[in-house]
């Protein structure tokens, strides 16, 4: 298992990550805002059998993971550092839907859809902002996104983002604490630390989700966590 993460996040959550797999950091320069450079959801759309990293991902880290993954595609667009092109990977994949703002989504997200139903929401940091666990149940500390989800009758959770830290900004987002696999939520931070942890924990026991908290602290937001399968030895 591969798992891509923010260069930035505490080394005590890095050590807890190294259990589960190949800790991959992930550091780029003069490509994007200086905050979300290290971002996995800035560089890659994952959740789909195929996950989609831009073109522009940092030379050392696309190399490690074609040596490593089996299947990987790449974007047509580059990511940069203005409203049209920092957010264009940033789509929320989960069983069903795809979720972004469908002005800034790379055209490859959409042909490598899978069939799954296309949901536009005005926000199009949507992957920094929400995430799916064990299906089409939602996370997320984006009204308008919440807004939307509840509308189309979907199990949906918003919570305040005020507590989450992200290096220069005031606060961070949900989603960029948070990487699922399979039935695990890992989470950067402890939920203790945020004033409506219980009622996340509790949302997410209900959904049989196994919480693995990575460090005890405050949630930190690092532009989620990436896993991805390692190609057999046989390979």
């Amino acid at each position: 298992m591969l798992i891509i993460h923010d260069f930035r996040i505490p080394q005590s959550a890095v050590a807890t990550l190294n259990i589960y797999g190949e800790c991959v950091a992930l550091h780029s320069e003069n490509i994007t805002d200086n905050s979300l450079s290290g971002h996995p959801d800035i560089f890659c759309c994952s959740g789909l059998s195929k996950p989609i990293f831009a073109p522009n991902t940092p030379k050392a880290i696309l190399e490690k993971i074609q040596k490593n993954v089996r299947n990987i595609q790449l974007g047509n667009l580059s990511v940069g550092n203005n409203k049209s092109n920092i957010s264009i990977y940033n789509a929320l994949v989960s069983k069903s839907y795809i979720i972004h703002n469908k002005k800034y989504s790379d055209t490859s997200i959409l042909k490598y859809s899978e069939e799954r139903e296309y949901i536009h929401v005005n926000q199009s940091f949507t992957r920094c902002s929400c995430i799916s666990v064990n299906g089409n149940n939602f996370l997320t500390s984006d009204k308008g996104i919440a807004k939307i989800l509840k509308n189309r009758m979907l199990n949906c959770l918003y919570v305040n983002p005020e507590g989450i830290i992200l290096p220069g900004h005031n606060y961070g987002l949900i989603g960029g604490c948070m990487g699922t696999f399979g039935n695990k939520v890992f989470v950067i931070g402890s939920l203790s630390f945020h004033n409506e942890g219980d009622t996340i924990k509790n949302w997410l026991q209900n959904l049989a989700c196994e919480i693995i908290e990575l460090y005890n602290g405050q949630l930190f937001d690092g532009g989620g966590l990436i896993f991805l399968d390692k190609k057999s030895s046989n390979a």
